[in-house]
C-alpha cells in the first residue's frame, strides 16, 4: 500500500485521514500556520494564519473572555497546519477521498477530526455552542479588520459584498508579521495562554514588537 503519511517540521510523520493526538507538536502547529497565508496568498501584504489566529486570540483577551474561551480562540484554526487552509468559496464544497478509496470525508468534517484531536492533545474543553458562537463572531471581526486594513488600498471596500465595517474591530493592524516571526510569537502566546486557561480574566496583554 503507498504510504500517505506526511512529515511535519519536528519530524513526525502523520497520517493526514487518522489525526492522533500522541503526534500532535505546538511545534509543527506553529510552523504550519505561520506558513499558511491567508487569502489564497492573494493578499497584498501575504498575512498567515498563525497572525489571524494570534488577532483572534488578542481580541478576546481584550474583551476579558475566560483564558480557556481565549486558547480555543488561539487554536481555531489549527487544523490548517496539517491540512491547509483552503478559500471560503470554495469550502463547503470540498471533498476527499480516504486512501482506502471507499469514503468520501467533507471538508468540515475532516478539519473537526483534526480540531478534536488537537484539544485532546492540549486538554482544551470541548467546545459547546456558545463558545463556537463566541469564536465565529471574533473570527468574523478579525476579517472584517484584515479586510478593512489590508485591502484599502487594492479595492473599493464598498464593492466587496461581504465587508462591513461595523464588525472590523477598531484598532487597526499595525504591522504584519514575517512567518518565522509569526511562529515564534504564536508558540509565547501559546505558552502564556495555557498556563493561564483556567482564569476567567484577561491577563495583560503582551508589549507590541
Amino acid at each position: 500500500m503507498t504510504d500517505h503519511r506526511i512529515a511535519t517540521s519536528t519530524g513526525q510523520l502523520i497520517d493526514p485521514f487518522e489525526p492522533d493526538p500522541e503526534q500532535i507538536q505546538i511545534e509543527d502547529i506553529a510552523h504550519g500556520l505561520a506558513g499558511v497565508f491567508r487569502y489564497a496568498a492573494q493578499c497584498p501584504t501575504r498575512y498567515t494564519v498563525a497572525q489571524h489566529s494570534l488577532h483572534v486570540a488578542k481580541m478576546m483577551m481584550a474583551d476579558k473572555q475566560p483564558g480557556a474561551i481565549v486558547v480555543a480562540g488561539l487554536m481555531h484554526d489549527a487544523a490548517e497546519a496539517y491540512i491547509g487552509d483552503v478559500v471560503r468559496p470554495i469550502r463547503p464544497t470540498l471533498h476527499y477521498f480516504d486512501p482506502e478509496g471507499d469514503k468520501v470525508l467533507q471538508r468540515a468534517e475532516l478539519e473537526h477530526a483534526w480540531q478534536t484531536a488537537i484539544h485532546r492533545k492540549f486538554a482544551i474543553p470541548e467546545i459547546d455552542h456558545a463558545t463556537a458562537d463566541t469564536i465565529a463572531r471574533y473570527d468574523r471581526c478579525a476579517l472584517m479588520t484584515e479586510i478593512r486594513d489590508l485591502w484599502a488600498d487594492t479595492i473599493d471596500l464598498a464593492t466587496w459584498p461581504d465587508y462591513d465595517s461595523a464588525d472590523a474591530w477598531p484598532d487597526p493592524i499595525e504591522r504584519v508579521y514575517a512567518p518565522d516571526f509569526a511562529a515564534m510569537h504564536f508558540l509565547n502566546h501559546f505558552a502564556a495562554r495555557i498556563v493561564l486557561a483556567g482564569e476567567t480574566t484577561s491577563p495583560t496583554p503582551e508589549p507590541k514588537p
